[in-house]
């Protein structure tokens, strides 16, 4: 007979089943070409005796299939329908070959509207999110494979989310709203709870948004390459320090990208005009070069796998034609394949990211360390962290004179025995084991015997005592 779903759903008919005792099959399910894969009509074979009667909806639900009745005299009975799981919004697009896609059929369309969120992960409320997601799980908790309860896993999201310390400037800061920058949480959370925000937002909004078109007599749209008024087709300059592969890759890739986003010869033609004019006058690379990069990406040939004839692989740093004949020699007489690597450039040693450049680096983690004071005696010490963390507690235990450090006893007993703070010597280094490195302080504590401590590490059996010293 007839399926017919309101425009709004969210959900795609993948399969129908019906008990193995009737005397139904589904014949034909078809969907309208313009539309979003809603279904149209379900139609059964002429011999069978089914007609649908009643389709019926969750309250629930977004429109998803719960029910399918036939007529009593039928001899039809529904046993199953499915759909298929959603893993994404609708409005999803992964990229521009994907969007010129699914707009290449739309009927009169409208005006182009582009929106973008400012810090939107910041500004994802976490209760909100941690209610639409424990909806989430009850609903589809049967189908979880996890022996954990719905609150439970919300508990464990929460901890994940709440998280939310760093460090500025040598200070422990906490965020104090929205998800955690960085946790690789925040991008899912936040598409399952802008699901729900968008689609009730495009279904009460008078004005539907949609994409940047070209209007033609055929009301279809029609797509090229944008570019914002503000670039300048400034690529990698032909002059610049960079393997020639690298240059013709930038030709190459944006070529390739041309091709699918064009929705016409003519604008495909317009934009490899433009791409010629940016890098033959902007970045001054050879017409010829341009020309025939541009035609090996439209028109590439297929090449058969070649067999492995090097016996092994080495990089090394790009330094123009040099490594091009290091590259080359090789290659003739040695049978080794060279890769190129960058080194530095002027970006990676001058970058403005608006935090102080660090006076000096942390240094190794893991360390033993030890000092001297001036009245001879010794500290030795180990901690987990970089030296000079550990110096700067040391420093403020003798600044507010307590006795969370032996060395600031050591001063306050004695106020005339000052300490080099730049005379700290590291005995060993990386060490992130902590029972090794605690060991490893043990054995120097007893090599050294430094009066400032106040414990002696491990207990050592004597019988090591005169391996060790």
């Amino acid at each position: 007979m007839e399926v017919k779903f309101p425009p709004s759903r969210n959900c795609d008919v993948m399969e129908v089943k019906f008990p193995p005792s009737s005397n139904c099959d589904v014949m034909e399910v078809k969907f309208p070409p313009s539309s979003n894969c809603d279904v149209m009509e379900v139609k059964f074979p002429p011999s069978s005796n089914c007609d649908v009667m009643e389709v019926k909806f969750p309250p629930s639900s977004n429109c998803d299939v719960m029910e399918v009745k036939f007529p009593p005299s039928s001899n039809c009975d529904v046993m199953e329908v499915k759909f298929p799981p959603r893993t994404t919004a609708k409005s999803f697009i992964a990229d521009s070959t994907e969007f010129c896609k699914k707009i290449s059929t739309l009927q009169e369309p409208g005006q182009l509207l582009s929106y973008d969120v400012v810090d939107l992960f910041t500004n994802v409320p976490r209760g909100e999110a941690l209610t639409i997601i424990k909806s989430r799980v009850q609903d589809a908790h049967s189908t979880l494979h996890t022996h954990l309860s719905p609150n439970s896993i919300i508990d464990l999201i929460n901890a994940c989310i709440s998280s939310t310390y760093f460090t500025w400037q040598d200070k422990i800061n906490q965020q104090t709203h929205g998800l955690p920058m960085g946790s690789p949480l925040p991008p899912l959370i936040t598409e399952i709870c802008m699901t729900p925000l968008e689609e009730s937002a495009l279904l009460t909004s008078p004005i539907q948004p949609t994409c940047w078109y070209r209007k033609r007599e055929n009301h279809t749209l029609t797509t090229s390459v944008y570019r914002k008024p503000t670039h300048t087709d400034q690529y990698i300059h032909f002059s610049s320090c960079h393997p020639i592969q690298v240059k013709s890759g930038v030709i190459t890739t944006l070529t390739r990208r041309a091709k699918p986003i064009s929705s016409t010869p003519e604008l495909l033609e317009i934009e490899l005009d433009h791409l010629s004019h940016a890098f033959t006058t902007c970045n001054e690379y050879p017409p010829s070069f341009v020309n025939l990069t541009i035609k090996s990406a439209l028109h590439p040939t297929t090449k058969s796998p070649s067999q492995q004839s090097v016996p092994f692989t080495i990089s090394i740093p790009y330094i123009g034609s040099t490594s091009q004949h290091i590259r080359r020699l090789l290659k003739q007489q040695a049978s080794i394949d060279v890769t190129f690597q960058t080194g530095n450039t002027i970006q990676n040693l001058l970058q403005v990211t608006g935090r102080p450049v660090a006076s000096q680096k942390p240094g190794p983690a893991g360390v033993v360390y030890h000092t001297e004071c001036d009245c001879g005696d010794f500290y030795a010490g180990e901690t987990s962290r970089p030296l000079i963390n550990r110096l700067k507690e040391h420093q403020t235990s003798v600044t507010k004179q307590d006795s969370k450090s032996a060395i600031a006893d050591h001063i306050r007993d004695h106020p005339n025995h000052p300490i080099n703070w730049n005379n700290f010597k590291i005995l060993e280094k990386n060490q992130s084991d902590d029972k090794i490195r605690k060991l490893l302080e043990t054995l120097h504590i007893m090599k050294i015997e430094p009066a400032i401590n106040r414990d002696e590490g491990y207990q050592i059996p004597l019988a090591y005592h005169h391996l060790i010293k």
